[in-house]
Formats: C-alpha cells, structure tokens, sequence
C-alpha cells in the first residue's frame, strides 16, 4: 500500500506488526484516507469521532486534534494503532479479540467472553454473535496472511 512506511514507522513504536494494521486499513477503508462509513467513522482506520476524542484524553496528549483531520494518514494511522494497542492490552496480547473489539467494540466483546454460549473458558471466543464482526475478524487475519506471505522477513 502507499502506507506501507508510515505503518512500518508506527509499528517499530508500538511493537504491534505492521502487516496487522496493513490487515485492518485494507480491511476498514480499503487504504481510501478520505472515508467515512455509514455510521461516521473516518479515514484509514475507520475511527468514530468520539473514539477519536477519548483516545486523545487517554495517550495524555496535549495537542487536541479536530475531527476532520482523522483524514490526515499519520494521524488516522498513530490513533488507530493506539487504539489497538489499548485492545490488546486489554485482552492480555490475545490479538484476535483485539481485533474484534475493533470492530465490534470491547464491551460488546467482554460480554460475550462472559457468555458461555460464545466462551467456554472466558479468555476465547469460541463463536462470535455479530455476523458483521466475524467476518470482520476473518478478513482481516486472511489479509495478515497474505501480507505475511508476501513480506515473510518482516520488511
């Protein structure tokens, strides 16, 4: 992708692999930095406005950042890398329900590790309820692969 340095750069910083957030830009925005979905979320990491905001609150940032530019790539990239850095924290480095909780929001994905119809064990998943989330989720681990068959030495 055009991004790929920019993804490499913030990847080095956050330690999160850079064909993961390639996976998920390809995934949510199809590398278009100017979009926007139905819902409102924006640039090429789809990040909703108000995520945005508490995002900003939470890295202890003083700069406080307009919504429009979640259209500016670095920006859209260093936010939504954080903001999948924070899942997976969340989620002790479980990758996948990081990536779920991206898309499907991590109270939803809390709840349903405490279901025992989608969590036998409470730390995976074993179904995802929301059709939109699992499809979600199996894009973008089929598009990690396909980077990481196309970039096996990690550059």
């Amino acid at each position: 992708s055009p991004y790929d340095n920019l993804m490499k750069a913030v990847s080095q910083e956050s330690g999160i692999d850079w064909r993961l957030l390639s996976a998920i830009a390809h995934t949510e925005s199809d590398f278009r930095a100017d979009a926007v979905s139905k819902r409102g979320a924006m640039g090429l990491m789809q990040i909703m406005p108000d995520t945005f905001e508490w995002l900003q609150t939470l890295s202890d940032s003083e700069v406080t950042h307009s919504e429009s530019e979640l259209f500016n790539p670095e920006i859209n990239i260093k936010y939504g890398t954080y903001y999948l850095s924070y899942l997976i924290d969340h989620y002790n480095g479980r990758e996948e329900l990081a990536v779920a909780a991206y898309n499907g929001g991590f109270a939803n994905v809390d709840s349903w590790l405490e279901d025992e119809r989608y969590s036998v064990d409470g730390i995976t998943l074993t179904d995802i309820p929301y059709n939109e989330t699992a499809q979600y989720v199996e894009k973008v681990e089929n598009t990690k692969s396909m980077y990481e068959s196309l970039y096996y030495d990690n550059n």
